[in-house]
């Protein structure tokens, strides 16, 4: 079987922007402590979840703040021109495979889970 990214999906269950991050959190902490290096957070862009376009807002922030990641592609960018992603398609060919890629999604944001020390 083929590998797919790690995807988190932040649209189920409509939860508000609080709630989400905290599913962010334990799912992306889950991802790490199995070894994922790659995560794809799917977050819309304001109209599934309560508290419209913030979300995406904030899960980005998150991803800035957290000492966990390595960098982060906004799916808008999510292309082999952008030099961030063609790192991640290069270092993990899996995500050469993913559906999002090139299609410029500002519903999703990827994540690279930097290696524990």
């Amino acid at each position: 079987m083929d590998k797919k990214i790690y995807t988190i999906d932040l649209r189920e269950g409509l939860p508000d922007v609080d709630a989400a991050l905290r599913i962010l959190e334990y799912q992306f902490a889950s991802a790490a402590a199995i070894g994922e290096r790659v995560v794809k957070v799917v977050h819309g862009c304001g109209s599934t979840v309560r508290g419209g376009g913030r979300l995406r807002t904030e899960v980005r922030r998150w991803g800035r703040n957290d000492r966990r990641v390595g960098l982060a592609v906004k799916g808008e960018n999510f292309a082999v021109e952008n030099p961030q992603a063609r790192y991640l398609v290069e270092k993990f060919p899996h995500v050469a495979a993913d559906e999002d890629l090139g299609q410029h999604n500002e519903e999703i944001t990827l994540f690279f889970i930097q290696a524990r020390k």
